[in-house]
């Protein structure tokens, strides 16, 4: 039952980036074999090597509707995403592993956080993995800021934000 569970709760999350539009037909079932993986593995490896291989795994392997190679940034959303919803909210692949895990996620820069950055001045382009570090490191700082001590829930409320007509505090 647990196994279940825990693949809905993969391909919800993937489908809860929106990416699964902008990438090549076919890519969603290899995408969710990856995060299953992913899942297993948690309390084996660190979690920063881990967003990375999927990244660099990502990149290597998932094309665009255009054919073009993804960036690092649709990669990290993918992921960032997805750990949000599984670890974040779920507590899986268990509650202990989750609570060791989820202060080492990082905010996922959904299309919500991008409007907010071009507000603020930002220059946004491709996403690739230096640009994608500075992001990280502004997003968690204003999250911080702000008074948000969970900087993978910075999304969420800038969403919420927008969908309410108000400008981010």
């Amino acid at each position: 039952m647990l196994e279940a569970r825990i693949q809905n709760i993969i391909e919800m999350a993937v489908r809860s980036t929106t990416m699964e539009r902008a990438l090549e037909k076919g890519a969603k079932g290899v995408i969710l074999q990856e995060l299953r993986k992913i899942v297993t593995n948690l309390e084996e490896e660190g979690y920063d090597k881990l967003h990375e291989s999927f990244c660099s795994w990502f990149q290597a392997t998932i094309k665009t509707k255009e054919g073009r190679p993804a960036s690092y940034g649709q990669a990290a959303k993918v992921m960032d995403t997805a750990m949000k919803v599984i670890v974040g909210y779920c507590s899986l692949p268990r509650p202990e592993i989750a609570e060791n895990v989820r202060p080492r996620l990082h905010p996922a820069i959904s299309s919500y956080v991008l409007k907010h950055l071009k507000r603020s001045g930002r220059p946004l382009t491709r996403i690739e993995k230096p640009f994608y570090d500075e992001l990280q490191v502004q997003l968690k700082q204003e999250a911080k800021e702000q008074g948000y001590d969970v900087p993978i829930n910075y999304d969420d409320i800038l969403y919420r934000q927008e969908k309410e007509g108000k400008q981010p505090r």
